[in-house]
C-alpha cells in the first residue's frame, strides 16, 4: 500500500511539475504578446504623428505656395510671348522661390530595418505603408529634385549669363526666346511635382485611416 501512494504521489508531482512550467510558459507568451502588442501600437502612432505632420506641411502650405509659384512662372511665360518687358523684368525673379518637401520616413525606415515591422499583424496594411514610403516618398523625392535640378543648370545658368542679378535687369541682348522654351519645360515639371504632392495628401490621407483603425482593434 505504501508502494502505491509513493507511486502516486510521483506522478502527482510530475504532473505539477509539467502544469509548473506550461503556466510559466503560458504567462511569459502572454507577456511577450501583450508587449509586443503595446510596441505595436506606440510604432503606428509614432507613424501617425509623421503623417499627420506631413499632411498639413503638404495642405496648409506647400501645396497651395506651389500652385502660386506655377502660377507666377505662366505669368512669366504670358510676359514673354507678348514681349512686356516691364512684366519679364518684375515676374523673372520671383521664380527663385522654389519651395519643396519630401514626405518624413525616419520612423518608418527605423521600423524596416528593426524587423519590428512584422508587429504590425495587418498585411494589408504593411503593404499599403511600404508602398507609400518605397514607392510615392521616393518618387515624391525624385520630382522634386528633377525641378531642382532644371532650375539650377537651366534657369539659374540662363540668367546667370543674361541678367544683372543685382540690378534685377536683362541683358539687352538676352535669346528670350530660349528663355521661353526653358520656361515651357520647367511649368511642366512644377505642374507634375503639384499633381504628386496632392496624391501624396491623398496617400497620407488613406494611411492616417487605416493604421487609427487597426489601433482601434
Amino acid at each position: 500500500m505504501m508502494i502505491k501512494t509513493t507511486w502516486v504521489n510521483h506522478i502527482l508531482n510530475f504532473v505539477a511539475v509539467i502544469l509548473g512550467v506550461y503556466i510559466a510558459f503560458h504567462i511569459s507568451e502572454s507577456a511577450k504578446e501583450s508587449g509586443e502588442k503595446e510596441e505595436s501600437i506606440a510604432l503606428m502612432k509614432a507613424l501617425l504623428d509623421d503623417l499627420q505632420s506631413d499632411l498639413t506641411t503638404y495642405t496648409d502650405y506647400q501645396i497651395p505656395f506651389n500652385k502660386r509659384y506655377e502660377e507666377q512662372v505662366d505669368s512669366l511665360l504670358l510676359a514673354l510671348t507678348n514681349n512686356d518687358t516691364d512684366e519679364i523684368h518684375a515676374k523673372l525673379f520671383q521664380i527663385f522661390q522654389v519651395n519643396n518637401y519630401n514626405p518624413t520616413s525616419t520612423t518608418y525606415n527605423s521600423i524596416k530595418s528593426s524587423g519590428k515591422i512584422r508587429l504590425i499583424n495587418d498585411l494589408s496594411l504593411q503593404r499599403k505603408l511600404s508602398d507609400f514610403y518605397d514607392g510615392a516618398a521616393i518618387e515624391c523625392e525624385n520630382k522634386n529634385q528633377i525641378q531642382v535640378d532644371f532650375f539650377m543648370q537651366e534657369l539659374v545658368t540662363w540668367m546667370t549669363v543674361n541678367t544683372d542679378l543685382y540690378e534685377t535687369t536683362i541683358n539687352k541682348k538676352a535669346d528670350m526666346i530660349v528663355l521661353r522654351n526653358k520656361l515651357i519645360v520647367y511649368t511642366s515639371l512644377v505642374a507634375q511635382k503639384i499633381e504628386q504632392y496632392e496624391k501624396i495628401a491623398e496617400d497620407i490621407t488613406e494611411l492616417k485611416a487605416q493604421l487609427e483603425t487597426t489601433i482601434t482593434q
